[in-house]
């Protein structure tokens, strides 16, 4: 069987980090898989296709030349399958239509969930929308989908699979460069001297997704702890730091989650047990603290981290999301990845 995976030509983090796990164990597969950041010109059993590769079309509302694009396609596979790394909500209506499948990094727990009209496309932004009266200067709904389209999504994996060092940025210049990537980063233990890091951006231009990280600045209320810092600085910082916020950004799961767990830092991010999530870095006090959407527990965590006695248990939360991170970038005939990505090809193929 011949697959195709159709990227993005400038490789963002979400393209690169969709097939990072993909080309680490390319040789585990019996399928022949081609990657490839242009439309193919032979016939393939299956064709895959990164949402960001018509990431600027969409931009400029050029609607007309993706679904020209997709029809096109349709005539050079079996099965086209569409694969997306946003908020679990956020499904592409205007083009699940045209796709046999449409792979989902993260889905809501209740899949029911996508038949709501929610604020803001998010169950977290509908969820500051009700509670805090936070409202958008565009405000959007997402749109209920039918039985039919509901059926195609598929629970894939999410970014969380990849590179997340410093050096995670020439990684990726070097595979949009040369279609290869470095698997040389090893689990490492880290001294650790200082208490927290709170390095995120509060500039969403929608206000139901700043609101959360806007909150839980004045929470922390420090502003040597959660101003911008230039990347060296950052990264330097989350390996002396023992504990790592990681607020929701665009979707709940953050480049923040997997860099922490890179540099063994405890964890603490808004609760996500609304979402499913492959692989489910989330497991509340084993692999991270979860702090509630409303914040009513921040004193309680703020008291909980600053207490020695816990420290024993805040460092194997850390130790436990450090080894669960590296246990999914393993690669080999059974490696979890392996194993998951057949069996989303079982589905497919049914």
């Amino acid at each position: 069987m011949k697959i195709f995976f159709l990227i993005d030509k400038n490789c963002n983090q979400n393209s690169f980090s969709f097939i990072f796990p993909i080309l680490v164990n390319k040789e585990y597969f019996n399928e022949k898989i081609i990657v490839h950041n242009q439309l193919p010109k032979k016939n393939y059993d299956l064709i895959f296709i990164d949402s960001k590769f018509f990431y600027e079309e969409f931009i400029k509302e050029e609607f007309q030349y993706i679904k020209n694009c997709i029809t096109e396609l349709k005539l050079k596979c079996k099965k086209l399958i569409y694969v997306d790394n946003e908020a679990s909500i956020f499904i592409n209506k205007n083009i699940i239509e045209m796709f046999d499948y449409y792979l989902k990094g993260r889905i809501p727990n209740d899949i029911n969930t996508y038949k709501k009209k929610l604020y803001g496309l998010r169950e977290f932004t509908d969820f500051y929308y009700h509670k805090f009266n936070i409202k958008d200067e565009n405000e959007i709904y997402s749109e209920y989908l039918d039985e039919k389209n509901i059926s195609k999504i598929i629970l894939s994996w999410n970014n969380g699979i990849c590179d997340y060092s410093f050096w995670s940025k020439i990684n990726r210049n070097i595979f949009k460069i040369s279609n290869l990537v470095l698997k040389t980063f090893k689990l490492k233990d880290y001294k650790k001297y200082q208490n927290l890091s709170a390095r995120f951006s509060q500039n969403y231009i929608r206000q139901t997704i700043n609101f959360q990280r806007k909150e839980l600045c004045k929470l922390i209320d420090s502003s040597q702890l959660t101003k911008r810092i230039n990347r060296l600085r950052y990264f330097n910082e989350l390996k002396k730091s023992k504990i790592s916020f990681s607020p929701f950004g665009w979707g709940e799961i953050c480049y923040r989650d997997f860099e922490s767990f890179y540099y063994k830092c405890t964890l603490i991010k808004p609760d996500m047990d609304h979402i499913k999530t492959w692989p489910n870095y989330y497991k509340k006090k084993f692999t991270y603290l979860s702090l509630d959407w409303d914040f009513s527990n921040f004193e309680n965590i703020i008291q909980y981290i600053n207490d020695k006695k816990n420290e024993s248990n805040l460092n194997f939360i850390a130790e436990e999301g450090q080894k669960k991170y590296f246990y999914h970038l393993s690669s080999g005939e059974d490696s979890p990845f392996v194993l998951h990505f057949k069996n989303i090809l079982k589905r497919i193929l049914l």
